[in-house]
């Protein structure tokens, strides 16, 4: 592989085992599975030249948080092979990797982060940058996405949950800091960033942003970072912060 690619480490167990049918060449996925009954569902996809699978379900003996052992491990290996020369990424919920994470950066330096989306949540808004034609059906919603701040919704306290939008490597690759990152994003870019893992009904000009750099999800309001509530490497967190703000201007 090339300067420049990126290594992704899928935790099944927390993101789904859900396998685009197309991969950008800047992508190796190592895909762990240890439930036997999801190996017959993931064929063939998982048998794709830049997927690493692999099936700790066959083992004979099996031990407790061996999937996020194994993880860590080869990504160690993985850094420990390549340094700088390749940016990772782990997909998965599950908090107990962000201190392993912190330290890695902290001793090599490398871009590593942590996103709570399937591999394929991860890989389809990421497809017009790396030259593969999207799918079909996802040109609709763009066209549906350009109409959508012009109807007017009812005020609601509810959250809805839509799907994770995750950085863009080309952007992240040419440029050294958010901001920066986010003057050079496209109209469409930047509406898929804003309505990333969730937002508010009846709120539009409430979202949170991922921010690659520092690996976090950063609040904003009506296009500035809302300084009054400090961004987290958890999506949830941020927003529950944001919620309770918003009640507080109510009251």
């Amino acid at each position: 592989m090339s300067k420049g690619k990126t290594f992704v480490f899928v935790d099944t167990e927390n993101v789904g085992h859900s396998i685009p049918l197309k991969i950008p060449k800047t992508i190796k996925a190592f895909f762990y599975i240890k439930d036997k009954n999801i190996l017959p569902k993931v064929y063939p996809n998982c048998m794709h030249k830049r997927i690493k699978l692999i099936d700790l379900a066959s083992r004979a003996t099996k031990t407790k948080n061996e999937m996020d052992l194994a993880l860590v491990t080869q990504l160690s290996i993985a850094i420990a092979k390549h340094g700088k020369k390749r940016k990772y990424v782990i997909l998965s919920n599950d908090k107990g990797y962000d201190y392993p994470i912190y330290l890695l950066r902290r001793s090599y330096g490398v871009e590593l982060s942590r996103m709570c989306c399937s591999l394929e949540e991860f890989i389809s808004p990421l497809d017009s940058d790396a030259g593969v034609e999207p799918k079909p059906e996802d040109k609709p919603e763009e066209k549906k996405a350009d109409t959508e701040p012009k109807v007017k919704k009812e005020p609601q306290k509810k959250i809805v949950q839509v799907q994770p939008v995750n950085y863009i490597p080309a952007l992240f690759e040419r440029y050294d800091n958010f901001e920066s990152y986010r003057k050079a994003q496209k109209i469409s870019q930047k509406r898929r960033m804003r309505k990333n893992r969730q937002m508010y009904e009846g709120s539009s000009s409430v979202w949170i942003e991922f921010d690659p750099y520092a690996g976090q999800w950063v609040p904003f309001k009506s296009g500035d970072v809302m300084k009054e509530i400090e961004a987290d490497a958890d999506p949830e967190t941020v927003t529950a912060r944001q919620r309770k703000w918003i009640e507080q201007q109510k009251s």
